[in-house]
């Protein structure tokens, strides 16, 4: 994995939440990225989570790190941490692949 498959793979689900947009409003956008964080591979396998975690860059990797010690988090293990980075990281790429993807939509409807 690197970051091109990271882009890659976070743009097909904001495609897909696009796609469901009729089924949520823009303040239920961060449970529905939460959803779609949390029930992925790259979040519940730790060997998966490792690899996903690798090909962060250094500021979405301590990005994701803040969130774990802002919301006192508490891994219990080196494979906890992972899962946890993976999921963070990925929260926050799907909010902003999403957040472009409905400004774009919006500049096109006016």
């Amino acid at each position: 994995m690197n970051r091109y498959d990271i882009a890659q793979y976070v743009d097909s689900i904001a495609q897909d939440i696009m796609s469901e947009r009729e089924h949520w409003e823009a303040d239920e956008l961060h449970d529905v990225a939460h959803e779609h964080a949390d029930s992925s591979q790259y979040v519940i396998y730790y060997a998966q989570a490792h690899e996903f975690v690798q090909a962060l860059d250094g500021a979405e990797r301590n990005e994701a790190e803040r969130h774990i010690a802002v919301y006192e988090m508490h891994p219990e293990s080196y494979d906890d941490f992972a899962v946890k980075i993976a999921y963070w990281a990925l929260y926050e790429l799907i909010m902003e692949a999403v957040t472009e993807k409905l400004e774009q939509a919006e500049a096109e409807e006016a």
